[in-house]
Formats: structure tokens, C-alpha cells, sequence
């Protein structure tokens, strides 16, 4: 029934600490890691991460999750038109180069490449949205962040706490 972060759930309560400890990154990735967080933050209070998987989603599960630049962008635009008084930046990790152009009216930082700097920038975020994925699931899992799944491109996210 897909990912284990579909609808599975792990207590880990007793042993979070210590997989935090042995997943640390190591220190040289640590500018880079903090680096788009901290220039998202000079321009607002809410960094949402979004994971765009494309490269083994064309083909992966026979593309069920795989979604243009253009479906993301347009996720991602109407999510912000959800919370007009809020100021929303977005990191956007991508295993594709995007078209920026889609994505000109999102305070944004799309990295392209860079696995770790990014999953782990992701986990900094303060909400996650991506589609069916251990990657961002990881993130979300090690940063205690809430995570969406796009699980089609007419999905709007929304996260009660914003």
C-alpha cells in the first residue's frame, strides 16, 4: 500500500534522541545545510520544504506519483493562496533542474543535486510538503516536522497550525 510513511506509524518516543545522535550530519555539510534557511528567513516567519522527485518517478510504480514542474508550481501557488496574510518562503530540493520561471511568484530556493544538504535542510523547515517518499519522510521523521504527501495534483495542502 506504498512507503511506510503512507500509514504506518513507529513509536520511537525511547530511542528518538539516539537515532538524532547517530544521523547527525557531519560538520562540513552543516553551511550548507543552514545556509537557504537563513536566507528564507530574512524575508519571512514560515519555511515550507517541498520535495520535487522526478528523475525515478517517471518510471517508478509506473509514474503514479510523478508530477510535472508545472503541477508543483500550481500546488504550491494555490497552498499560498490559502494563508494570504502569512509570509511564506519555500525550499524547494529537486533532483531535476525547474524551470524558475513557473515558480517566479514563490519567495523560493530551488537546490538542485546536493542529497544530504537537502534532506537535511528539509528537516529544518517548519512544514513539509512532497509526494509518497522515505527521502522526505525522513526529513520529517528527524526534524519533527508535519508532512503533506501529494497523492494527486488536485491535492491542496493545508496544515491546521499555520
Amino acid at each position: 500500500s506504498g512507503f511506510v510513511f503512507n500509514n504506518f506509524s513507529l513509536s520511537t518516543k525511547k530511542s528518538k534522541k539516539l537515532i538524532d545522535e547517530i544521523f547527525i550530519p557531519n560538520n562540513k555539510f552543516f553551511h550548507d545545510i543552514k545556509k537557504p534557511i537563513q536566507k528564507l528567513l530574512k524575508n519571512s516567519s514560515i519555511i515550507v520544504g517541498v520535495l520535487i522527485r522526478q528523475t525515478d518517478y517517471r518510471e517508478w510504480n509506473h509514474g503514479r506519483h510523478f508530477y510535472s514542474s508545472k503541477q508543483y508550481a500550481k500546488i504550491l501557488l494555490k497552498f499560498n493562496k490559502q494563508y494570504p496574510h502569512k509570509n511564506i518562503s519555500y525550499f524547494i530540493a529537486s533532483d531535476e533542474t525547474q524551470d524558475e520561471i513557473l515558480f517566479k511568484d514563490l519567495n523560493c530556493i530551488i537546490r538542485v543535486g546536493f542529497p544530504l544538504e537537502n534532506m537535511y535542510t528539509l528537516s529544518k523547515c517548519d512544514y513539509l510538503i512532497g509526494p509518497p517518499s522515505s527521502y522526505i519522510g525522513w526529513s520529517s521523521f528527524y526534524g519533527n516536522i508535519p508532512l503533506f504527501s501529494i497523492t494527486s495534483e488536485n491535492d491542496l495542502p493545508s496544515f491546521d497550525v499555520i
